[in-house]
This record gives C-alpha cells, structure tokens and sequence, in this order.
C-alpha cells in the first residue's frame, strides 16, 4: 500500500516536472521569436540542458522596448551618439560597419531609435537583410537609402 502511494507520488512530480519544462521551451521559443533570434536552436537547447539553457539564455538576451518611453535616453547605444532629447526626431547617423568577403563597404545607418545595415555596390544601395523590411517598413528603408545616396 505505501509503494502505490510512492509510485503515484513520483509519478506526480515526474508529471509536473515535465510540464514544467515544457512551458520553459515554449516561453524561450515565443520570446526568442520576439526578439529575431534563432528559435529553433534555443528551444532545442532548452529541451537538451533545462534550467541551464534557461539562464545561458537569460543572460544573453538583449532588453526589448515596447516603447521609447521606457527606454533610458540619457545614453545612446550608438558609438559617439548622442540623447534622444538633445537631438532632431529625423537625425541620421551612419559609418562603415565592415566589408563584406568581396570587398563591398557594409554601412550601418540609424535615426537614433531605428538602425539597419546596407551594402554599397558599384553605386547601388540596398539593405542587407530582408529583415529590416518587416521590422522597420518599406518607407524606412527607403528613407534610409536616399540619406546614403546623398552622402555617397
């Protein structure tokens, strides 16, 4: 009689545990899909390590603002950027990021919240990664293109 009720008992947390583990995977795959990152290989990792996938993920996050306001402004992340208060909404900023295996300047651009990386090609300008396109609109990126037009 008391093994039946160890067996159950240990069924139990067995049960629990799994479905614990499982809402883990779930939640890092819906967070991961939120903030572009490769979903598949954090679930896949959560699934294979548990709590430590789970804290390797944690601390390799980067934060997401559902919106500017609650962002801290003080500091830009931008290299040599400055506040958001201290500059124009339309202010872009751009440098060379690096160069592509065949030589090709790859800039990254930004209006102090947005910013995208595009290849310079023979005179053509087009963005690096489809991305970009989903994330920020098609007028974005166009806006974008012409700011580097005129400075190339």
């Amino acid at each position: 009689m008391i093994e039946k009720k160890y067996k159950i008992v240990n069924l139990g947390i067995v049960l629990i545990s799994f479905l614990i583990w499982v809402v883990l995977a779930t939640y890092v795959a819906k967070d991961s899909l939120h903030r572009d990152m490769n979903t598949t290989f954090w679930v896949i990792f959560t699934l294979i390590f548990g709590i430590i996938a789970i804290l390797i993920y944690t601390i390799s996050i980067t934060p997401v603002y559902k919106n500017s306001s609650n962002k801290d402004t003080s500091q830009s992340s931008w290299k040599g950027g400055t506040s958001q208060s201290a500059r124009k909404p339309s202010y872009w900023q751009h440098q060379i990021d690096h160069y592509d295996y065949t030589g090709r300047p790859v800039v990254e651009i930004t209006d102090g919240e947005k910013n995208a990386k595009f290849v310079i090609d023979e005179g053509e300008i087009y963005s690096q990664s489809d991305v970009y396109k989903r994330r920020y609109g098609e007028a974005w990126i166009q806006d974008a293109i012409k700011h580097l037009e005129n400075e190339f």
